[in-house]
């Protein structure tokens, strides 16, 4: 009876630790764009918060070497339900499980000035006045971690793992600040040090999956988020930039990975907020077309909006090959790209900047030539070492014709019969990226046609949604 009362404590006390959920949150802004950044892969607001307003979430699924499909998420806020806990996954996880959880529910954040203060001081070879953001930042080896966080650093099953990115001076492997290495973005040249860098990380291993239901996979997620000072050549009026690093802790190989961030962008006018989405340049557009004259509706926001306005989500080092959208009222998107596989032990990056413009002396397609121009600005700052070019997203085998181009009066699209099972959908879309027309497509067909009568004349894109990724073909429509 005794042993049993025991595992029964044990168990209450096991899922006691596996169900607390992460609680520490940092509120980040970058001029007019704001949002409050967690512990998990959750980006939301505060009510205190103007517009616009960024809310997200993240989902990443994958099948084992089994076929068995795992995944894990965290959606729009939620504080009952969640798939992702504070710390990484270490060796001595189980045992050490509700200390990790309250050690890691916190997030790391440095700021320009502390770094270029840190850095002057160093000037004569010694430093003489630690900065406590500097000195706590957990970089891998270093040695004055435990002495300003108040316990050790954790054991790492891989040698390469940096864990928080930084300058190595010395490139030696380990971060020490005393010899000249300072937080800093992998992907940031170390004369562009981030206004902002945060850091925090979390897994999927720590308890059982509440929000989606699934079973585990086992990855950690490194989350490094960071702002920019504007300079003269920016347009934008804020920008954010993230880098999520997963790392498959397990035995397993998976395959068939997929990542999607969720997006609900806050406005405080929800009856003209519209989308338009750019896949050259792997982009997502919110954008509030204001006009006074109108009626402002919103869906249960405490905002209101005051000035045409544009939000862009950029995928910086993958395609950006899915978008799903729910309209009409609360505009939520969801937007996804493929990782491939994910080996065990491998790590994968995965790379975004939510940029926002807005100015009460421009019109709406002044604010999309501020974008179009802004986007490789961006990516330079983002470095360019890894950025996904520019480029139309059609390096998919796949034989199709649309006829007649230029097209009038019916525009048609054929397909060869062999790869009637590999097309899913197409979509026709105007200049700006917003969907014309949608069509699903039944594996019995091999032709799909469109009556464009009623459509202005000028360059569309149709959109082919395969099994293997996206195909996009422009045509001319005349009248």
């Amino acid at each position: 009876m005794k042993k049993l009362v025991l595992i029964i404590l044990n168990v209450c006390m096991l899922f006691e630790a596996y169900s607390q959920l992460p609680k520490a949150s940092v509120v980040l802004k970058s001029g007019s764009l704001q949002t409050r950044i967690n512990v998990d892969a959750r980006m939301d607001y505060i009510q205190s918060f103007v517009s616009p307003r960024i809310i997200s979430g993240f989902i990443i699924t994958g099948r084992d070497s089994l076929d068995y499909v795992r995944c894990a998420a965290i959606v729009f806020p939620n504080e009952q339900s969640n798939d992702f806990f504070a710390g990484p996954i270490t060796s001595d996880l189980v045992q050490q499980l509700p200390l990790i959880k309250k050690n890691f529910d916190k997030i790391w954040l440095v700021k320009n000035t502390e770094i270029l203060a840190h850095l002057q001081d160093l000037k004569d070879g010694k430093l003489d006045t630690p900065i406590e953001s500097i000195m706590s930042w957990p970089g891998k080896g270093n040695p004055f971690f435990k002495q300003y966080n108040g316990f050790d650093f954790p054991n790492l099953d891989t040698q390469n793992d940096t864990f928080a990115p930084f300058f190595d001076a010395d490139t030696n492997g380990n971060y020490d600040p005393t010899k000249g290495d300072f937080p800093l973005p992998t992907q940031v040249k170390k004369e562009d040090i981030p206004e902002r860098l945060l850091w925090s990380v979390s897994n999927d291993a720590g308890g059982p999956h509440t929000e989606s239901g699934c079973p585990l996979l086992g990855i950690e997620l490194q989350k490094t988020i960071w702002t920019n000072s504007k300079t003269p050549q920016n347009k934008w009026n804020g920008a954010v930039f993230g880098s999520y690093r997963i790392i498959n802790r397990t035995k397993n190989n998976y395959d068939s990975v997929y990542i999607s961030m969720l997006n609900d962008i806050d406005f405080g006018c929800d009856s003209q907020h519209k989308i338009i989405v750019d896949s050259l340049k792997n982009t997502f557009v919110d954008y509030l077309n204001y006009n006074k004259n109108e009626k402002c509706i919103s869906a249960g926001t405490d905002i209101k909006a005051t000035q045409t306005s544009l939000l862009a989500f950029t995928m910086l080092n993958h395609k950006l090959l899915s978008v799903e959208v729910k309209v009409p009222g609360d505009v939520r998107s969801t937007l996804g790209t493929r990782f491939g596989t994910l080996a065990r032990g491998e790590a994968k990056n995965f790379d975004f900047v939510y940029s926002y413009y807005q100015d009460s002396t421009k019109t709406f397609t002044q604010l999309l030539d501020d974008l179009n121009t802004e986007i490789p600005i961006i990516q330079n700052t983002y470095n360019g070492n890894n950025v996904v070019a520019s480029q139309d997203i059609q390096n998919i085998d796949f034989q199709c014709v649309i006829y007649p181009n230029p097209a009038y009066g019916t525009l048609n699209l054929a397909w060869n019969v062999a790869q009637r099972n590999t097309l899913k959908r197409v979509a026709l879309l105007n200049i700006y990226g917003q969907i014309v027309a949608t069509t699903p497509i039944e594996n019995s067909q091999s032709l799909w046609q469109y009556d464009i009568q009623q459509l202005p004349k000028g360059t569309y894109i149709v959109r082919l949604e395969t099994t293997e990724g996206i195909v996009n073909r422009k045509v001319e429509i005349l009248r």
